[in-house]
């Protein structure tokens, strides 16, 4: 009652439609709730459980009423599973029981957020799941900056203000792509960690990939997850862009600007993986510098 397998890739890099896709498989099970966020948001209080207000208890609160609702009206519910999540104090066994123990079932989380665990904790996960496999989605990270932008300061909550990135301060959008580039887009850094520890369990795939030829990528994590049963079985709406992102257009002056900003760990990068991919995003890189 562990995760076979997680998913860590950065935010705006296929990480929703791969959740989509892999939970309609017969023989995968993923939690109703993407990102549970154990390996690094731990355990809070149970007043926060309750009542806090991020997204992560939000999300928690709304899928235990809806669960509820199921309940009251005899449809098939999750009401238990949805009141753990919500308010149970978060440990090990806590994790363990999100898991069902069903016989030719792989099971797996998806977060984003796991790539940016600093290498003690990816060790800690490595003794927790030994065996597990780790998917890492990557996406040209000048494109998955103005992407992770754009959602961020278009948001409907209070950050949102500015009601479009045009409108975001120069000085404040530098500061917000300067961070980013230390977090999500920080590939070297999640590589350098979650490579040590987990090896030959660790697969890249691209965004790039997804937009080019979601099938193929698809049937690569599914032989790399060794899931049984699979060939041939393709899920329904693939193809299909059920996330579609608030991408803004980007003006050369940040295109230059991002480029020199992550030119260097690009060069690093290609180095490392040796992709096409990673050779593509270093030429437009190179060239938008000019």
């Amino acid at each position: 009652m562990r995760p076979h397998f997680l998913v860590i890739g950065g935010q705006k890099c296929g990480t929703s439609w791969l959740q989509d896709n892999l939970s309609q498989h017969p023989r995968v099970w993923l939690p109703p709730i993407k990102e549970i966020h154990y390996f690094d948001q731990g355990n809070v209080e149970f007043h926060v459980r309750l009542l806090g207000t991020s997204k992560r208890m939000r999300k928690a609160r709304l899928y235990a009423a809806k669960q509820f609702r199921a309940w009251l009206s005899g449809d098939t519910h999750e009401l238990w599973w949805a009141i753990n999540y919500w308010l149970a104090y978060r440990d090990d066994n806590w994790y363990r029981g999100l898991f069902p123990d069903r016989p030719d079932t792989i099971t797996g989380e998806i977060c984003p957020g796991y790539a940016r665990l600093p290498e003690p904790a990816v060790a800690k996960v490595k003794s927790f799941v030994p065996s597990a496999r780790i998917v890492y989605l990557l996406r040209n990270p000048i494109e998955r900056s103005w992407s992770y932008a754009a959602q961020y300061f278009t948001s409907p909550r209070k950050k949102g203000r500015y009601g479009r990135l045009a409108n975001v301060p120069p000085d404040v959008l530098h500061s917000f792509l300067e961070r980013d580039a230390q977090g999500h887009s920080n590939y070297l850094g999640a590589l350098d960690a979650w490579q040590r520890h987990f090896g030959d369990q660790l697969l890249v795939g691209y965004f790039d990939e997804l937009k080019s030829d979601p099938e193929l990528l698809f049937r690569r994590v599914i032989r790399f997850l060794n899931i049984k049963d699979s060939q041939g079985w393709l899920p329904s709406g693939l193809c299909e862009n059920r996330h579609p992102s608030r991408d803004a257009q980007m003006p050369h002056e940040y295109r230059s600007y991002l480029a020199k900003l992550h030119l260097p760990s690009l060069k690093e990068l290609h180095s490392r993986l040796g992709s096409k991919e990673t050779e593509e995003w270093l030429a437009k890189a190179s060239a938008a510098q000019h």
